[in-house]
C-alpha cells in the first residue's frame, strides 16, 4: 500500500493523476466493449476498481483540509471550491461505476447466451465507494463451466 503525501497540494496533484487514469481506463474500457474484447475487459475493470479505491483514500486524506461550512456563502473561498471539486469528483466516480454497470450488463447478456457467465454486482458503502467486501472477493466475472 502506498503512503500518501500529507501536503494538500501533493494530494490534489495525486487526485488529478488518479482521475486522469480513470478517464483513460474508461476510454479503454469503452473501446474493449465496442471491439467485444471480453478477455481484456475484466483487467480494465480491475484497474478501474483499484484506482477508485485509491481515489477514496486520497479523498479521505484530504478531509482534514476541507473547509468548515461558512455562514456567509456569498464569499468565494478557494478551499470551498476545492471541496466542491472533490464532491464533484466523487459523484463522477459513482457515475463512472454506474456507466460501467450498464456496459457490463450488456456484456452479461452476451456471456449468458454464449458462455453461461454471470457477473457479480457492484456494492457501494456509505461513502459512495465500491465496497471492500466486493473488492476482496476478487471476482468480476463468475464463469459457470
Amino acid at each position: 500500500m502506498n503512503i500518501l503525501p500529507t501536503n494538500p497540494r501533493e494530494l490534489i496533484t495525486k487526485l488529478e493523476e488518479i482521475v486522469d487514469s480513470l478517464i483513460n481506463d474508461e476510454r479503454e474500457e469503452q473501446k474493449a466493449i465496442l471491439e467485444r474484447e471480453t478477455t481484456h475487459l475484466p483487467v480494465i475493470c480491475g484497474r478501474i476498481d483499484q484506482r477508485t479505491l485509491e481515489l477514496g483514500r486520497v479523498q479521505l486524506a484530504l478531509a482534514p483540509f476541507w473547509p468548515k461550512p461558512d455562514p456567509q456563502p456569498d464569499l468565494v473561498d478557494p478551499g470551498r471550491r476545492t471541496f466542491e471539486k472533490l464532491k464533484n469528483l466523487q459523484q463522477l466516480t459513482i457515475q463512472n461505476h454506474l456507466l460501467l454497470e450498464h456496459h457490463l450488463n450488456f456484456l452479461q447478456e452476451i456471456h449468458r447466451e454464449v458462455l453461461g457467465v454471470d457477473r457479480k454486482p457492484f456494492l457501494y458503502n456509505d461513502n459512495g465507494l465500491v465496497s471492500g467486501e466486493w473488492m476482496e472477493s476478487g471476482c468480476l466475472l463468475n464463469a459457470k463451466v
